[in-house]
């Protein structure tokens, strides 16, 4: 367990302040926090532009399998996440297995596949004031009764989500 500091970390893989960064084809997995705060596998976080989370596999995480990030002091924008796999992420916190918090604009969740377990969260936007965010073509599998999509904090924004598929399994 790692308190890597009071307000975040630690994070498997991630980039912050960068323009056109690309992780790809990685795997995170077991990451853990004491502090309520990240523990999860993959993270574009505040000032990353142009950016791309790909072909990652995220598991067992106590937090998020993919996060995009804002922390109010550069641009979060034309981020994509797309084609990954979180599987039975959010062990811990109800982060949702993926995250988007804070000013995060022009950016896209696509093409990915969620296992989540009963209770857990497939996308959970907090403090959301971004514009311009799109989720497509993304499928979410639950063990029983789970909250695919959740809204806390967040003045309405324009969004599109569009051709998901949710299953839950009871």
């Amino acid at each position: 367990m790692c308190d890597a500091t009071e307000s975040g970390g630690p994070v498997g893989i991630w980039a912050y302040n960068c323009d056109e960064g690309i992780i790809e084809y990685n795997i995170s997995h077991h990451n853990h926090s004491n502090n309520h705060a990240d523990g999860g596998g993959f993270d574009l976080d505040g000032g990353s532009i142009n950016s791309v989370l790909r072909y990652n596999l995220s598991y067992h995480n106590d937090g998020y399998g993919f996060q995009l990030w804002d922390f109010f002091w550069g641009e979060t924008t034309f981020n994509r996440i797309c084609k990954n796999i979180s599987w039975y992420d959010c062990q811990k916190y109800d982060f949702g297995a993926f995250s988007v918090f804070g000013k995060v604009m022009s950016s896209s969740i696509y093409s990915n596949f969620a296992r989540i377990k009963e209770s857990a969260i497939g996308i959970k936007l907090q403090q959301w004031t971004g514009v311009e965010l799109i989720f497509v073509d993304n499928i979410y599998l639950a063990d029983g009764i789970a909250q695919h999509f959740v809204i806390t904090d967040t003045t309405a924004r324009p969004m599109v989500m569009r051709e998901s598929f949710i299953v839950s399994k009871v």
